[in-house]
């Protein structure tokens, strides 16, 4: 067997042991090693061990389905992150073989326009999914997955919209409306006498709402490209509609402080 490499993680080497043993799936299966697994190197909260133990001595006694994953007994805010990964790793393949058949159907243009965007996109997402969400809790880091791979689902949604260009035909005025609500919703947060909400801060906020106006800019470029008779009212609108719902949230947040 090769030596583990520098960056593997070890709990993920011991989780995919120990699904492999409990499930049989290409090995022999063997429930008294998958619980040795389970506690030796597994290990979690007292609670998650617990519910593993407990799962394949179900198993054993054929009394739940014979299917054991490692994220159906956790209980601590470490493994959350750890299967909320593993769900995001699941997403992400799905979503680059929905963009892969979609770039197909593009221009060479349409698809040099795109990279700024992506860029765009990327540096916003980690803004709003890192500044604009309480991360002091043990659940953080699923939290943190959870919101970017909302915000991913989110953008290849209006991806598949661009492809017919069959947006909402927004008018100035319902750009200046927007406009004018979000405004006020940005200047109450940063008028706010709370200076932080755990990891929420205000700088952290006007970071984020830097990085939207770059993503929101970047939209209206590519779709002044893939979609020519789509206005600029258009995409500012629905992209300044989805960001005043962000602040909501947010107001809502440091309302009940």
């Amino acid at each position: 067997m090769e030596a583990q490499g520098d960056n593997e993680d070890p709990l993920e080497g011991s989780s995919v042991l120990l699904m492999l043993y409990a499930n049989g799936f290409g090995v022999t299966r063997d429930l008294d090693l998958a619980a040795r697994l389970a506690c030796a190197n597994v290990g979690g909260a007292p609670a998650e061990v617990e519910g593993r133990l407990q799962h394949i001595r179900d198993m054993q006694t054929k009394s739940v389905k014979d299917t054991f994953d490692i994220c159906d007994d956790i209980t601590s805010g470490l493994m959350m992150g750890y299967c909320q990964s593993i769900r995001s790793q699941i997403a992400n393949v799905r979503r680059k073989a929905t963009l892969d058949s979609l770039l197909q159907t593009w221009s060479d243009q349409d698809r040099i326009a795109y990279t700024p965007l992506r860029k765009a996109a990327s540096s916003f997402f980690t803004e709003r999914s890192t500044n604009e969400l309480d991360l002091s809790g043990t659940a953080r880091a699923a939290f943190s997955i959870q919101e970017s791979d909302a915000l991913e689902d989110d953008f290849q949604s209006l991806l598949l919209q661009s492809a017919s260009c069959a947006l909402t035909a927004y008018s100035a005025s319902d750009l200046m409306k927007a406009d004018a609500q979000l405004n006020a919703l940005y200047g109450v947060l940063m008028k706010d006498t709370l200076s932080h909400w755990g990891t929420i801060t205000r700088e952290g906020i006007r970071s984020t709402q830097r990085a939207w106006v770059h993503y929101r800019d970047a939209w209206v470029a590519f779709g002044a490209i893939r979609c020519p008779a789509t206005t600029s009212n258009a995409w500012k609108t629905l992209l300044t509609n989805a960001r005043i719902e962000q602040l909501k949230e947010l107001i809502e947040i440091f309302k009940y402080k």
